[in-house]
């Protein structure tokens, strides 16, 4: 892990130490549950420019069934620049879950941003979706977007990890 600001932490895959990438796919995962699963909150927002339901695979089809009916799951649609994104808002986010969707295509090639929403946050209010418009109008990430929330995403190359604005009491921040 290399702190690049006071904001931004990054996580880099190693092709020297990790031929087959399978050390980095855990290192993700394991990254995204310390994140997103911070406290008592197993909550994350998902955005893509597709539904949860066309990204989640067969592994975790009981979960990916039930989206539409299932009341910890709240979805709302967003344009920006003229791309239609979706917003999914999932309380009490299962591991395979959350897995999945870090091992997704869309996820891995920088389609899929997660955020983490804490437990004093229980809906997609004004203020997180204009973060969220912050973000995706800046989603090259040349600069950093002026947000409050955290949030996980990988590079478009798919070799890359940035977490912003890392929470203070997390003990990976306390980096030299």
């Amino acid at each position: 892990m290399n702190k690049i600001s006071e904001n931004i932490i990054s996580l880099v895959q190693s092709d020297s130490i990790d031929p087959d990438g399978s050390k980095w796919m855990e290192s993700k995962r394991l990254l995204a549950r310390k994140i997103l699963y911070q406290g008592q909150s197993r909550s994350i927002v998902a955005v893509s420019k597709s539904a949860l339901t066309d990204i989640l695979c067969d592994q975790v089809s009981n979960f990916r069934d039930s989206i539409k009916t299932n009341s910890e799951i709240s979805t709302r649609s967003l344009k920006v620049d003229k791309i239609d994104y979706v917003i999914t808002l999932i309380k009490n986010v299962l591991e395979e879950v959350l897995d999945d969707l870090v091992d997704s295509e869309e996820f891995i090639w920088s389609n899929l941003w997660l955020f983490y929403m804490n437990n004093n946050e229980s809906n997609l209010d004004d203020n997180f979706i204009n973060e969220i418009k912050c973000v995706l109008s800046k989603s090259s990430f040349l600069e950093m977007p002026n947000i409050n929330c955290e949030l996980l995403v990988s590079t478009r190359d798919g070799c890359e990890l940035l977490w912003f604005n890392p929470s203070s009491n997390s003990e990976w921040v306390k980096m030299d």
